[in-house]
């Protein structure tokens, strides 16, 4: 009895997430113009997307549970972003548009929202190349930071983007990026490609980073 009952929950659950797709194909069917009924829509797909994850929850589908959060997840980002005046659309991408839609969002929460649901993993140096040093969306960066880590590697290929393009202004943000910098040697590497000489001037006189730079340098 209790097999059975569990068996029941994951049909339903796979009902429910079977008709929340159908909901979005309807959606992907029609002009993208924000109306009434759009929101109404994509309500009921929320809600049929977490009644699928509850009940494959309960049958221990684990994974296709998860998968109907992340989309639960979306369709909740786009009714937000829908009920603040925003008609960026962010349900129904193509792989070829995840890229270009998360560039345009304003918040790092929202383009892990997007990333998840869609399975992508973006070329993380270029997300914070054109938000951070492009745009200067430092807000962006504390944001992100507590997702991700800043590793040595993602400032070295921000900093060969720049080398790259050299846009007006982006060494301002680079110097400035450069403070949340925790691998010292790179810091200073790139501060003195960089020619900025304070930085690097400043870490080699700081007796917290000077003998461990000319360690380094020496070697």
């Amino acid at each position: 009895m209790v097999a059975l009952c569990f068996s029941m929950c994951r049909e339903i659950g796979e009902n429910h997430e079977g008709a929340a797709r159908t909901q979005l194909k309807i959606i992907e069917s029609q002009p993208w113009i924000v109306t009434a009924e759009l929101k109404s829509a994509l309500i009921k797909v929320q809600t049929l997307f977490k009644d699928a994850a509850e009940s494959l929850f309960k049958d221990s589908c684990v994974r296709q549970a998860v998968r109907c959060v992340k989309m639960a997840k979306l369709v909740t980002l786009q009714l937000h972003l829908l009920s603040h005046g925003h008609s960026q659309r962010v349900i129904n991408l193509r792989p070829a548009e995840v890229l270009t839609t998360i560039l345009e969002l304003p918040h790092c929460y929202q383009v892990f929202v997007v990333t998840e649901a869609y399975d992508f993993s973006p070329d993380w140096a270029e997300v914070l190349y054109k938000k951070i040093i492009l745009k200067g969306d430092f807000i962006f960066l504390e944001e992100f930071k507590l997702y991700r880590p800043l590793s040595a590697s993602l400032f070295e290929e921000i900093s060969k983007k720049l080398t790259q393009n050299r846009p007006p202004n982006a060494s301002h943000n680079l110097k400035k990026l450069l403070h949340h910098c925790e691998d010292i040697y790179i810091c200073y590497k790139l501060a003195y490609d960089h020619k900025f000489f304070d930085v690097a001037n400043m870490l080699l006189q700081d007796s917290k980073t000077s003998s461990y730079l000319n360690d380094r340098l020496i070697s």
